[in-house]
């Protein structure tokens, strides 16, 4: 895990968004070798989300061969619940959740990971 801290949201954001370019750039995706992303909801990433939307319309980045898994779901809640993603953390979303991510279904385990978290 990286710690970095900047100035400003501009800053945070356009630094992540290169990370992740640069990520899906090396790893060279393809048909037979996705890259998988892990892309948190709320406010605070949009900076990033729109810097990304911007390599892609340049023509910078592609996600063709990009999987992306929402963090906006927790293990031990029910889908419909409408604050999912304002639930607190709780010690039965942690250390229990890991073990039961064993038995998750494909592709979540088989991936090349890089989760965004701003």
């Amino acid at each position: 895990m990286k710690l970095i801290i900047l100035d400003h949201y501009s800053q945070a954001s356009e630094w992540a968004a290169k990370y992740i370019r640069n990520r899906i750039i090396q790893f060279n995706p393809g048909p037979d070798k996705y890259f998988t992303l892990g892309l948190p909801t709320g406010s605070t990433p949009l900076g990033c989300y729109k810097k990304l939307i911007e390599y892609y319309k340049n023509g910078d980045l592609s996600f063709k061969y990009v999987k992306t898994f929402n963090m906006d779901e927790y293990v031990g809640t029910l889908g419909g619940e409408l604050r999912l993603v304002s639930l607190p953390l709780r010690k039965s979303y942690t250390w229990s959740s890991v073990t039961s991510c064993h038995h998750h279904p494909p592709p979540l385990l088989p991936c090349n990971f890089v989760m965004a978290s701003l």
